[in-house]
């Protein structure tokens, strides 16, 4: 099946990919030649790119940056990655992620990466929206905080 690269899927692709049913964002991608090891396996940092890629194009299509006044400034406080099966050279892929925490002025999310049906990698991230002058935590806009739990069920 040639999926779409790097446009959100549909639940149904979704399911088709081994993508668990609580995870209702994702996007397909293929491993490129400079995300590689001399192996042709992708690189460690790669996936926390990709992760990186899935989150803010989540933060987009799903209408949370039109919540802010200009561009919020996030920070990754803390992100996790577990390696489960190496992936290749052109290999494609399904990057997926959710929201499951969110909190006065942050919130947690957690990814998976699946390819031919199969758990590659799972990872979490906690993301903290700052105020650029004080460099600490600035509430998140209400509107906002409606979308990760209306979407996504966040506990709140």
């Amino acid at each position: 099946m040639d999926l779409p690269f790097l446009r959100p899927l549909s639940p149904e692709l979704l399911a088709a990919q081994g993508v668990p049913g609580a995870f209702r964002y994702g996007l397909a991608d293929r491993v490129r030649f400079q995300e590689v090891d001399a192996l042709l396996h992708a690189n460690n940092v790669a996936y926390v790119a990709w992760f990186e890629t899935l989150r803010t194009r989540y933060l987009r299509d799903t209408g949370i940056l039109d919540c802010f006044d200009g561009f919020p400034a996030f920070v990754v406080a803390e992100q996790t990655v577990r390696y489960r099966a190496p992936l290749l050279l052109d290999q494609p892929y399904v990057a997926a992620g959710r929201t499951v925490r969110v909190g006065r002025s942050s919130f947690s999310q957690e990814y998976v990466l699946m390819a031919e049906g199969r758990l590659c990698a799972e990872g979490s991230a906690q993301m903290v929206y700052l105020d650029p002058q004080s460099g600490k935590g600035r509430p998140l806009p209400e509107a906002a905080r409606r979308i990760f739990i209306e979407r996504d069920g966040a506990e709140g």
